[in-house]
């Protein structure tokens, strides 16, 4: 059995800041991650429609990080300090004095969903980008959040020369529900003026092959349905044993320590805290917990940190976004598609800063 004093499991916007900065103070540490590389979850409306080239959306760990091994975590034992991992060579166990979890997200499907597509890394962005160029006649988008909105527009501008129609659907009465009004009127306006058909109002009831229910008796026809309605934690956590929030996130104290075990840890979206599941909320408590696990791990007085939602940028398309900014400020066009962008590129200083 391999014995790591500091596991961190997931390398995603939380496990990356972690790992980089104890590698940098010459701390020991193993990363667990399912893939070589990091999916740049940000990106995964532009990875779908081939607005931006495969390598773009991911960064390779090993360059960055010495300490990597890819598997996939099948079990986490914390009452016995062992997590479970499945790679090419079969199963292996891994005992750990420290664990930190931020092992991301998975589709919070809450209704019967059978044929929705789910894009949450570049394998699925590139599953429906081939069905995209098999030339669909109707592409339905399910939640007209950020992430549905970002959708629709990458699909409308796809779809000016694929020639199929793309539907939004979301149950509120608009899109981008707790944005100012003048910004979600300017993304309404875009969205429809690149062809796409909103449908606020409606609430789904099942997802069938092609075909969307609404509770109004409606159906829908897709031949690609989409899922953008919402996530929860990795099902690893509860799985566990963990304490977890309605989200099936890991509870935990002021310092992201686990309730139920003193050398656990939680980051990202797998933390059960009162922030959203974002990831801009996800390298700051990356970058807290890269700072400060050696010295939480044996128990010493530490800042308390302060994560802060510092507001959204959405891209709606190629040449037009929006953006609400510390809940006070808001613009949309082309200042709002330079700071998507300037803050696209801040991730990889947010690594290393």
């Amino acid at each position: 059995m391999k014995k790591i004093d500091t596991l961190i499991l997931g390398a995603g916007y939380a496990g990356v800041p972690i790992a980089f900065r104890l590698q940098r103070r010459s701390i020991p540490y193993l990363i667990v991650n399912k893939r070589p590389y990091q999916s740049l979850i940000a990106l995964l409306p532009e990875l779908t429609t081939g607005a931006i080239k495969d390598d773009e959306g991911i960064l390779w760990l090993r360059d960055i990080l010495a300490h990597i091994m890819v598997a996939e975590v099948r079990e986490i034992d914390p009452e016995h300090n062992t997590v479970s991992v499945e790679n090419q060579d079969g199963l292996e166990r891994i005992e750990y004095r420290t664990l930190t979890i931020c092992l991301g997200w998975v589709a919070d499907t809450f209704l019967p969903a059978r044929g929705v597509k789910i894009v949450e890394d570049l394998p699925s962005a590139l599953a429906v980008r081939k069905l995209l160029y098999e030339k669909p006649r109707r592409v339905v988008v399910c939640g007209g959040g950020f992430v549905g909105v970002e959708t629709a527009g990458q699909l409308a501008e796809l779809s000016g020369h694929m020639g199929y129609e793309v539907i939004l659907l979301e149950a509120a009465s608009d899109i981008l529900a707790g944005l100012p009004e003048k910004i979600r009127a300017h993304a309404r306006k875009v969205l429809e003026e690149k062809g796409v058909n909103i449908v606020c109002n409606s609430h789904l009831t099942e997802i069938r092959e092609k075909e969307v229910l609404l509770d109004t008796g409606q159906r829908i026809n897709g031949d690609i349905i989409l899922w953008a309605l919402g996530v929860k934690a990795n099902p690893i956590v509860a799985q566990a044993g963990f304490s977890t929030d309605s989200k099936g996130r890991g509870l935990v104290d002021t310092y992201l320590r686990s309730v139920d075990f003193e050398n656990v840890f939680f980051a990202g979206d797998c933390a059960g805290t009162k922030q959203p599941m974002l990831g801009q909320i996800a390298v700051q408590q990356g970058k807290y917990l890269g700072e400060y696990l050696p010295r939480l791990a044996k128990g010493e007085e530490i800042p308390v940190p302060d994560f802060k939602y510092k507001g959204l940028t959405v891209s709606i398309g190629e040449d037009d976004a929006i953006a609400a900014i510390g809940g006070k400020v808001s613009f949309s066009g082309l200042l709002a598609v330079v700071l998507k962008k300037i803050i696209g590129k801040k991730y990889f200083l947010d690594i290393t800063l």
